[in-house]
């Protein structure tokens, strides 16, 4: 069961997509903001990290670039409300906000596929 972190501010997001993925066998874990989502990189394997561009304290790109960096997760994609040039230049995937749960699943277990 592939293991995967969601790092997003918004209460909301991460209580339903949690819910989502779990219900697709995913074993998910959440964190409301980079600080936190660096503890549990650090304890923990993960197969994906999800991250939104927008977070308090570590912009979600800052937070993509260090765990890529130091080499935490293979596959790290954004969730972002805006397609700007940091986002699509950032060389990393990622899902646009809003998005229904459906296409969220997709979205994973088509970078889960791809990664294994």
């Amino acid at each position: 069961m592939p293991r995967v972190l969601i790092v997003d501010d918004n209460p909301s997001l991460l209580k339903i997509s949690s819910i989502a993925m779990r219900k697709e066998g995913y074993d998910v874990e959440v964190a409301p903001d980079a600080e936190s989502g660096l503890q549990h990189l650090e304890k923990t394997k993960f197969d994906l990290v999800l991250v939104d561009q927008r977070l308090p304290g570590m912009a979600g790109i800052d937070l993509i670039n260090e765990v890529h960096r130091r080499r935490m997760c293979n596959t790290i994609a954004l969730m972002t409300g805006a397609e700007n040039d940091e986002v699509v230049n950032s060389g990393f995937p990622y899902l646009l906000k809003p998005f229904d749960y459906t296409e969220l699943v997709r979205f994973v277990n088509t970078l889960c596929r791809q990664s294994a």
